[in-house]
């Protein structure tokens, strides 16, 4: 706001009011993100945790909506796909499956794997960070190769990085 004087003054806002939704995991959340919008909702919550699992809340109904295990050990990443907008600002899917309800994770065995929320009972390996760095070593001895951080391009491309020192 600017005040008489020339100043300007800035109203501080109380924070919002946290909420808790049910089933929520069992470790640590690593991942949060909002999937885009449908006809069908437009307050589902994505959220992925050290639990390996995948979960969706709606926000509004403070419900959950479904858990799927990724089968990648812990997940440390995750992005949603976008639809796709036509010059005239309509949505539009592509004939490949790629939608709004498609989530994708990056898991600590180094996967990424997708995830349509519309057909939950399948998961897709689509990719995999691979252990050939030298001296990339945890103290276990084990490679690290994990994802660390995924983001959608479009239907096509997926870029992710990890331990492994690695853009993908």
């Amino acid at each position: 706001i600017l005040n008489s004087d020339s100043t300007i003054s800035i109203m501080a806002q109380p924070p919002p009011e946290p909420i808790s939704l049910p089933s929520p995991p069992n470790d640590g959340i690593t991942a949060l993100q909002y999937l885009p919008q449908t006809s069908s909702s437009s307050s589902l919550l994505a959220s992925t945790s050290w639990d390996g699992s995948l979960r969706i809340h709606d926000t509004i109904a403070k419900s959950h909506v479904l858990t799927q295990a990724m089968d990648s050990g812990p997940l440390l990443s995750m992005t949603a796909a976008h639809s796709s907008t036509n010059g005239d600002g309509s949505s539009s899917s592509s004939s490949s499956g790629t939608a709004a309800g498609v989530v994708y994770t990056g898991g600590i065995d180094g996967s990424i794997r997708k995830f349509d929320i519309n057909s939950p009972s399948t998961t897709s390996l689509i990719g995999k960070h691979s252990p050939d760095v030298d001296k990339n070593e945890l103290l276990s001895g084990k490679k690290k190769v994990a994802v660390s951080c995924l983001s959608y391009l479009n239907e096509n491309t997926i870029c992710s990085s990890g331990w492994d020192k690695k853009f993908y």
